[in-house]
């Protein structure tokens, strides 16, 4: 059975294949969680340029995961 999808259908299965991303409802990822999918040099990178924002909890250090995916998304260009 063969389907057709869109550009931009596949643009997106390619990038949650990329991040190891399944449909989960998670709005916040530990600080571990994070640097383990994205890259910790991506998340401090982000978190620097102010792109995602670190929520400080008793025990650990918590993301927005739509902060992280958003971030992800750009592509980043290097000079």
């Amino acid at each position: 059975m063969l389907v057709d999808i869109t550009p931009a259908q596949l643009h997106y299965l390619r990038f949650l294949e990329a991040h190891k991303i399944k449909e989960e409802p998670m709005v916040y990822v530990s600080q571990n969680k994070a640097f383990q999918r994205f890259g910790r040099a991506n998340v401090e990178r982000w978190r620097e340029q102010g792109k995602v924002r670190a929520f400080q909890r008793p025990q650990m250090v918590e993301y927005m995961m739509n902060e992280l995916l958003k971030a992800a998304e750009n592509q980043q260009d290097y000079f």
